[in-house]
């Protein structure tokens, strides 16, 4: 049980740092003049279509890397694990979305589709290792 709950945070973590860096690098790249306002979020900040759905791709990315380390160091029960790893983002990403709501300039609906995206991600990862292992 406790391997089986660190796996998760494990992977959580793991997401989180593919999202950070890819959310600043996406925004180095696609938004290097307001890359200051963009981490000031300041209220002019309006981000790009492009900077929306780069960081929607990494979400998925690093859900998918995250549902990959579940699937694969899973001790038992994989479908467990990663419905258990997808609750997690569905929790924590509406919990998000209810208590900040859109940063400055988001849409508003970028925060709640984020979770849904990373569930995707975690999906995503799931088939890919139930195909390989089958």
């Amino acid at each position: 049980m406790v391997r089986s709950i660190v796996l998760v945070i494990g992977a959580y973590v793991a997401m989180a740092v593919i999202v950070v860096l890819g959310t600043l690098s996406a925004a180095a790249v696609l938004e290097p003049a307001s890359l200051q306002a963009f981490t000031e979020r300041t209220a002019e900040y309006r981000p790009s279509a492009a900077y929306l759905t780069a960081n929607l791709l990494v979400s998925f990315l690093g859900a998918a890397f995250g549902g990959w380390i579940v699937a694969s160091l899973a001790p038992a029960a994989v479908r467990g694990h990663l419905l258990a790893f997808a609750a997690v983002i569905l929790l924590l990403g509406l919990l998000s979305a209810f208590a900040s709501g859109a940063a400055a300039g988001q849409p508003g609906w970028y925060p709640w589709v984020i979770p849904v995206v990373a569930i995707a991600g975690v999906a995503a990862a799931g088939a890919v290792t139930r195909r390989r292992a089958a």
